[in-house]
């Protein structure tokens, strides 16, 4: 009982307050002790810890006046644990609601491309186009899959800026419970959002090149394990949190990776009878 009223003092909150008072408090207090503005990394970890704590608390203290705890400043963390354990927990969190943003991006990708196919073109055009392209030259066929690639990678970058404008979230990261802070507006934009999505496919996912991918994934663990956030959040003014993960989540998360996997190896097939 007395760690929930401390994190209430930490949030400078009343006892008892909602969760969406107890997000606002986190917002502005995160503008405030960002290390980017003169914070420091251990009252950031403070602010994650009494943030993750009280979102996830189901017996909330009863309201009292907290008066006198608004204004305080936040304390350092002194946990030596508490900090690399959190940022790990977050990495594979963070790793797996991007897996399942990709796949959903991709397939709503694919999706485009199939209607586009098979409603809009005549029949049996494309089936002479894709002849003429790839007769007598394997160069061909590599030019239209790093065309294809092009085209779903774009589409999972104007996506995903889309769904964060919009919704200030992605489903892979509301199935996970991941939020995402803007530390500079209260309500990202699109281009906030798109500078964002294509920092994230360059350093992040090196544009999902198999050549790339591996290197920038893992300079990105290694960076989001040392300093608690990744280069393009640090660099746009974001920070991502997760106030805390159930089982039942996990469980969910891994069955929609299954079922995205099989709609894209489904619609992949129809895609490939299209064409040949």
């Amino acid at each position: 009982m007395d760690d929930l009223r401390r994190y209430y003092q930490v949030l400078q909150v009343s006892p008892g307050a909602s969760r969406s008072t107890i997000r606002a408090a986190y917002r502005r207090l995160a503008k405030q002790y960002h290390p980017d503005r003169g914070g420091s990394p251990g009252q950031m970890v403070l602010l994650n810890e009494a943030y993750s704590v009280l979102m996830r608390s189901e017996t909330p203290l009863p309201h009292e006046d907290s008066s006198h705890v608004t204004g305080q400043p936040v304390e350092e963390s002194t946990s030596a644990d508490g900090p690399i354990k959190s940022r790990r927990v977050q990495s594979w969190v963070r790793l797996g609601a991007r897996a399942i943003d990709t796949l959903f991006e991709f397939l709503v990708g694919l999706l485009s491309l199939y209607l586009a196919f098979s409603l809009l073109l005549p029949e049996g055009l494309h089936q002479d186009t894709a002849r003429l392209l790839l007769a007598h030259s394997p160069l061909r066929l590599l030019g239209l899959y790093l065309l294809l690639w092009s085209y779903l990678v774009t589409a999972a970058i104007l996506l995903e800026s889309l769904l964060l404008s919009a919704w200030g979230s992605t489903p892979g990261r509301r199935l996970l419970n991941t939020e995402i802070f803007d530390l500079i507006q209260s309500r990202t934009t699109f281009g906030r959002a798109l500078r964002r999505s294509l920092s994230v496919w360059a350093c992040g996912l090196g544009l999902g090149l198999p050549v790339l991918t591996p290197f920038t994934l893992l300079a990105s663990y290694r960076r989001l394990t040392r300093r608690g956030a990744t280069r393009w959040d640090e660099a746009g003014g974001f920070f991502v949190v997760c106030p805390g993960l159930k089982a039942c989540r996990v469980l969910a998360s891994i069955l929609v990776l299954l079922l995205l996997l099989s709609a894209l190896h489904l619609l992949s097939g129809y895609l490939q009878g299209l064409w040949w």
